[in-house]
């Protein structure tokens, strides 16, 4: 996936997210802020000034704002596992403990939060 570093957006509180096409999210942080709208399959690791160009044009036309710079440009992989997302506490042959939390794909910020919650309730057991 693909990603925009922006300038922090004032009033911008919460992320916001649009599933339909075209692909689109905003997530504030700190001092920036975080476009994002790719669904590629690829293991292509270059930033597309193209894709950063269309994921600002469609953040900035769902904020209702006018476009800002680009700070940086960031492109990762999502693995996913086709069986679903791994989430379980396990334990290694020395008698440590484990916990597997891997395989959302592109959905790893929708998932954060309750799989977070998760691996709190299997740390502590």
């Amino acid at each position: 996936g693909q990603v925009a570093i922006i300038p922090k957006i004032e009033g911008l509180s919460c992320a916001i997210v649009c599933d339909d096409a075209p692909l689109m999210y905003a997530i504030p942080r700190t001092n920036d802020c975080v476009f994002g709208g790719t669904n590629e399959i690829s293991d292509n690791l270059a930033a597309d000034p193209t894709t950063t160009s269309r994921i600002v044009a469609e953040c900035s036309r769902v904020l209702n704002i006018d476009k800002p710079p680009v700070e940086a440009e960031r492109v990762g992989l999502r693995p996913f596992r086709k069986s679903g997302v791994r989430l379980e506490r396990d334990q290694l042959r020395d008698g440590r403990t484990v916990i597997h939390n891997y395989g959302h794909g592109g959905a790893g910020f929708t998932l954060s939060w309750g799989c977070a919650r998760e691996v709190v309730e299997l740390a502590t057991l």
